[in-house]
C-alpha cells in the first residue's frame, strides 16, 4: 500500500511541476524583430524586440474597406488594425492604426509604431478571414 501511495504522490507532484513550468500564454506566437525595419506579423503574433524589452501584438483587423484587387476605385479605402504594446512586461497599451486615414502611427514610451502595410488586398465579394491578414509594422526610437 505504501508503494502505491508513493507512486500516486510522485505522479501528482510531477503533474503540478509540469503545470507550474508552462508559459503564461502558451497559445501566443512570438516573432523576433528589429527596430527601423518593416516587421510582418500575422493576427495573434507578438513581435519581440528583445534589445528593447518591447512586444507588439497584432490583435485584429476591424475594418478593411480597401479597393479589392483587380478593381478600379475612386478611393483607395482603409484597413484598420488593433495592436497591444507592452514594455518590460508592464504598462500595456492598446493602439489602433490605419493604412490611409489617421492615425497611421502611435507613440509609446519614446517609440513610434507605424503601420506600413496590410496584406492581402480584399477580393471583390469575399470576406478576408482574420487568419489571412499580415501587417507590416515599423518601430522607431
Amino acid at each position: 500500500m505504501h508503494s502505491f501511495l508513493s507512486r500516486i504522490s510522485f505522479a501528482a507532484l510531477t503533474i503540478v511541476m509540469l503545470y507550474a513550468c508552462t508559459p503564461v500564454t502558451p497559445d501566443e506566437n512570438f516573432q523576433s524583430g528589429t527596430l527601423n525595419d518593416i516587421n510582418r506579423l500575422s493576427v495573434g503574433t507578438t513581435l519581440n524586440i528583445s534589445s528593447e524589452s518591447l512586444h507588439v501584438r497584432f490583435d485584429s483587423v476591424s475594418e478593411d474597406s480597401r479597393c479589392p484587387e483587380n478593381m478600379v476605385c475612386i478611393w483607395s479605402g482603409n484597413a484598420r488594425v488593433h495592436c497591444t504594446i507592452i514594455k518590460n512586461q508592464s504598462s500595456k497599451q492598446q493602439i489602433v492604426l490605419n493604412t490611409t486615414t489617421m492615425p497611421q502611427n502611435a507613440s509609446y514610451q519614446g517609440y513610434t509604431i507605424r503601420l506600413a502595410e496590410v496584406t492581402p488586398l480584399p477580393k471583390a465579394g469575399e470576406r478576408t478571414p482574420q487568419s489571412a491578414y499580415r501587417a507590416g509594422i515599423t518601430i522607431t526610437k
